[in-house]
């Protein structure tokens, strides 16, 4: 490619394609890189309520409560009759307005999730008994609220337990639905 110290006519082009080469797998690599968060953002979301699923949950709430935390089991009392009376989109409506109504009453690094269904768990990292029990009222009553707003007789049963570093969040949520 090389004579004399000077790059030949084909040597430049060969150099030229590599550029382009580099910078087309850059672009490459970029959208690849977004891509792969984005499923993995979509992996661990719930795409109706934008809370965390089950996997993002257990994922997430190791690093996010290492400590003593308060742990809140809630399902949705009679959700199936709004279901079956005004149709799964009024259901999913009040999903979403559930998971707002948590949002509401919750403080920033307090973790909100839907397990499924009618489902969910909101963890309050170090938070005391007074607290734990003051957030569930409060997202009872949220909840009422919105299923009264929406001609629906749903309430939420709320299990609170307290989960100790020793235990194991599987444990922890097992012992809260049980609390519930």
């Amino acid at each position: 490619f090389e004579r004399d110290g000077v790059l030949s006519e084909s040597a430049i082009h060969s150099l030229d394609d590599i550029g382009r080469l580099s910078r087309a797998a850059r672009d490459v690599a970029r959208s690849l890189s977004a891509r792969l968060e984005l499923a993995r953002d979509e992996a661990q979301i719930d795409p109706l309520t934008s809370a965390l699923n089950r996997r993002g949950f257990f994922d997430l709430v190791d690093a996010a409560a290492p400590g003593r935390a308060a742990l809140l089991y809630l399902d949705l009392d009679r959700f199936k009759e709004l279901n079956d009376s005004q149709g799964h989109l009024a259901g999913d409506r009040l999903l979403v307005q559930s998971v707002n109504a948590m949002g509401r009453v919750t403080r920033d690094g307090d973790i909100v999730a839907r397990l499924g269904g009618d489902e969910f768990v909101v963890v309050l990292p170090e938070a005391e008994a007074d607290h734990a029990a003051e957030v569930a009222r409060r997202i009872r009553e949220e909840v009422t609220r919105a299923a009264q707003a929406m001609g629906a007789n749903v309430t939420a049963s709320i299990g609170v337990t307290f989960r100790s570093p020793e235990e194991t969040w599987p444990e922890a949520v097992d012992r809260a639905d049980h609390a519930m």
